[in-house]
């Protein structure tokens, strides 16, 4: 009987433990944080509208597969993209007014 007792009393002294630890990290993120250069409130900046977009940026802006976005294109039912060297990029403000006029 004196076995159980004595684990029962090592489970409550972890148990302490661990919430010692817990109290312990709370107050290290506390410190982390009020002494951090980051703004507690962080806005997120306006999409810059000369922003250029990859393939796959605007397949998950239009939340289509890049299949569906290059078969529009190839049909000639989004705007063309802009060659940069082998690669094809949309900017964001065609893609916007795409939106904006397909919405209609």
């Amino acid at each position: 009987m004196s076995a159980f007792h004595s684990s029962g009393d090592a489970v409550k002294r972890l148990i302490a433990s661990v919430d010692g630890l817990r109290e312990d990290l709370r107050k290290a993120l506390e410190l982390i944080v009020q002494s951090s250069n980051c703004p507690s409130d962080v806005t997120p900046r306006p999409a810059d509208p000369q922003q250029l977009l990859t393939a796959d940026e605007v397949a998950k802006l239009l939340r289509v597969d890049q299949r569906t976005l290059r078969t529009m294109r190839h049909e000639r039912k989004f705007p063309r993209p802009i060659s940069v060297g082998r690669s094809l990029r949309w900017r964001r403000s065609a893609v916007e007014r795409w939106i904006d006029g397909s919405a209609r």
